[in-house]
């Protein structure tokens, strides 16, 4: 009985030591001891309020805690409470430390980011030379740490070069448990964390296993209404333009597991929401406004170089498009820096192998867009908005066998309606494009200020439709342009340099139909491999050739325009007549119908004779009409019905006895017997003494020319079709030279303006 009484009383003793010890005599010496040795350590001083000690719940709590920061201007750390609870047998049987709670209440941090780029905390940091190397294979310190909680925790951090503050408020942190004692290795330990960062909550709730090779890891990521524009002063290079305005709301779920390989596997998915977007440039002109921008990411694997979104939403985004007076445009200036930097490391960033990116999105909606472009190189300065484009794509994807399905309408304008439809794939390695794009009804005179830089002529009125068809498969472009231009005027001609220098109304004038359009049929086709093509361009070209050829070949662009294949310019006469041939009649017929066709267009006809072919020529006509009068006397005298000398015959028996009578009766000195009697000739000397003493003068050659030009005219105006009011004969023309052509000299000329 007395040695139970003794071990009864030897138990009270060391209870009420240590009970003294833990309660009364180690508070104050463990906070003496840890407030100076923290000191020392930290170079700051530290200060607690008090510690308290319960020896018999393994509890210990520490309140009042504070380190100043050396500069003064904020505290570094402080807390209001830490506590500690042990688990003392289980501790002892697994030779770990564990913990049954530990709790840190209003704990603050107070950090501060000098002028000079250090940070208050700066000299607490470890050197690599100052790290203590792990002795060999030293068995992991165990240990499981449970029920860990963070209340109400604030930061603070002042940025003194970028003058901003920011700051942490509610921070409040859940950790079950976490341990690397092999029997909880496989368990999920699951954090929670909530925070409001410069007012914006964000929440994590997730699961890890940390101490598993896998390291499998899943967090859910809430975060709401951060203000983007306070953090870009973060960014590295310096942007020429900015962001005025931009929240962000995501909800994400990240997934991090490592493979048997050791190869990391980062997979993200979630909704990402980016709200009240107000970007301007510099000089505080508008860029861009969107009012909402939604990602549906089903998953991002940025490891493995695979995205796959399930749909992107544009609601209501204004794009502002602007070209200045120096010919930059403002969207390839916003980060200028960034791709001088690239240009300058390219040559390190082509040795490093790519990974192929794989590439889906599954829908891409765009709703009531407006796009605004504004040109300030040409005078008057331009603009023109194409408003309310909706539409979408979807099926976008990097296969090379996708095919997406595109979808757009708009107005350029009011009034000027634009669709877009066919498939894409401009993700894939070779480009695939099958799209169709329409315009209708685009006011022109609009375009002024670029008519008269380059063509020398503003446009009064005018409306443009144009549709177009792209084909890029294989690296090939094949494409249609069919441009419908109505009723297009021009004003009074302005001085440019830049004009081309050609006949620009004359070229519209023959484009233009009888209804007043112009209608044009360009087809493109090309290598997108060829650093010279340029579809535009090529396009461009095309119209300005259309219209140099209206001033070189007139003619020959109305064939190709009318399609008839056939030289058009001149019509060609037999020598010394002015009686129009019956392929001549074809041409006027042709031309009487592409006159028709083209209201706009006035003709000149120029008669043209051979001053040496057709005065013989004359000559010859001249003699024929001698010879056809002596029959057209006998006609006369036998009482038969007048008839025109031209519809007189004279058939190859007659001809014999005619000639000579025209012979007699022609009044020139002909040859004489002794007699004085006229002699009798052989025919082809009489033939040649009419033809000699014929006289033809310029001013017989000029009548011919008239003659043939007036003829012309007539069968012109004969139809009906084609009024006096547009068919000029103007000055002919006498050739001395001989013919160099292979066109005749004996023709008329004709011309269009």
């Amino acid at each position: 009985m007395l040695f139970f009484k003794k071990i009864i009383l030897g138990l009270l003793v060391v209870v009420a030591v240590v009970g003294l010890v833990g309660f009364f005599i180690a508070p104050p010496v463990i906070k003496w001891v840890v407030t100076d040795k923290m000191s020392a350590a930290l170079h700051r001083k530290a200060s607690i309020d008090k510690i308290s000690i319960n020896p018999f719940a393994f509890s210990a709590t520490v309140r009042g805690f504070k380190l100043e920061d050396p500069d003064g201007a904020i505290p570094f750390v402080t807390f209001d409470e830490l506590r500690i609870n042990a688990d003392l047998m289980p501790s002892l049987y697994r030779r770990a430390l564990i913990l049954k709670k530990i709790s840190l209440i209003n704990p603050y941090l107070g950090i501060l980011r000098r002028q000079d780029g250090s940070y208050n905390f700066s000299d607490l940091l470890v050197r690599d030379k100052d790290k203590i190397k792990p002795a060999g294979d030293e068995p992991p310190f165990l240990f499981s740490l449970n029920n860990i909680e963070i209340v109400n925790g604030e930061i603070d951090f002042q940025d003194e070069p970028n003058k901003t503050r920011h700051k942490a408020r509610d921070i409040n942190v859940s950790i079950p448990f976490i341990s690397n004692i092999s029997y909880y290795v496989e368990n999920y330990i699951e954090p929670k964390f909530s925070a409001r960062i410069n007012d914006n909550k964000i929440e994590l709730l997730g699961k890890t296993r940390p101490f598993l090779t896998s390291r499998a890891t899943s967090f859910d990521v809430d975060i709401q209404d951060v203000d983007i524009p306070f953090y870009l002063n973060y960014i590295p290079v310096k942007m020429n333009c900015q962001l005025k305005s931009a929240r962000l709301d995501t909800k994400m779920k990240i997934n991090f597991f490592v493979d048997k390989d050791n190869s990391p596997s980062l997979a993200l998915s979630g909704i990402i929401t980016l709200k009240d977007v107000v970007l301007d440039d510099l000089r505080n002109k508008n860029i861009l406004r969107l009012p909402l921008l939604n990602v549906d990411a089903v998953s991002v694997e940025p490891f493995a170089s695979r995205i796959h979104l399930a749909k992107i939403f544009l609601m209501s985004p204004k794009l502002f498009i602007r070209r200045n007076e120096n010919g930059e445009i403002n969207l390839l200036n916003l980060y200028r820096q960034e791709r001088q930097l690239a240009k300058q490391d390219g040559g390190a960033a082509d040795s490093v192998k790519k990974t192929e990116l794989k590439f889906q999105i599954d829908d891409f909606v765009l709703e009531d867009a407006d796009i605004n472009f504004g040109d300030g190189n040409i005078k008057p300065n331009y603009s023109v908005s194409i408003l309310d484009i909706d539409g979408r794509v979807t099926g976008l994807s990097s296969d090379k066998s996708s095919r997406a399905d595109v979808r757009f309408k708009g107005n350029l304008g009011f009034g000027s309606p634009l669709a877009i439809s066919g498939k894409i794939n401009p993700l894939a390695k070779d480009i695939f494009a099958d799209i169709k794009v329409n315009f209708q009804n685009v006011e022109m005179s609009s375009l002024t200020p670029y008519t008269n830089k380059y063509l020398g002529y503003p446009i009064n009125k005018g409306k443009l439709s144009f549709n177009v068809a792209y084909l890029i498969d294989k690296r090939k472009l094949d494409s249609e342009n069919r441009i419908i231009i109505d009723q297009l005027i021009f004003g009074d001609r302005v001085e440019s340099p830049e004009a081309i220098k050609v006949p620009v109304t004359l070229a519209v004038s023959l484009l233009t139909d009888r209804n007043g359009k112009i209608n044009l049929d360009i087809p493109v086709w090309g290598s997108l491999d060829d650093p010279e093509f340029k579809v535009w361009s090529v396009v461009w070209q095309i119209i300005v050739n259309l219209i140099t050829k209206a001033a070189t070949s007139p003619f020959d662009l109305l064939v190709s325009l009318t399609g008839v294949g056939e030289e058009l310019s001149f019509i060609e006469f037999n020598y010394g007549g002015a009686a129009v041939t019956e392929d001549g009649r074809k041409k006027i017929t042709l031309i009487s119908k592409a006159l028709v066709e083209r209201p706009n267009i006035k003709l000149d006809i120029e008669g043209c004779v051979d001053a040496q072919k057709d005065k013989e020529g004359l000559k010859r006509e001249e003699f024929n009409r001698q010879i056809k009068a002596q029959k057209l006397k006998e006609i006369m005298k036998r009482g038969e019905q007048e008839t025109a000398i031209e519809n007189v015959q004279v058939a190859s028996q007659e001809y014999n006895k005619y000639l000579k009578q025209a012979y007699r009766a022609a009044d020139f000195s002909k040859p004489r017997n002794i007699l004085g009697m006229q002699k009798d000739l052989p025919f082809e000397e009489m033939e040649k003494l009419m033809l000699a003493n014929i006289e033809v003068t310029d001013s017989d050659l000029r009548q011919l020319a008239l003659k043939r030009a007036q003829n012309v005219k007539e069968l012109f105006l004969q139809s009906g079709e084609v009024s006096a009011e547009r068919i000029f004969t103007v000055e002919p023309k006498i050739f001395v030279a001989a013919q160099t052509e292979n066109v005749k000299n004996s023709r008329i000329n004709f011309k269009l303006k």
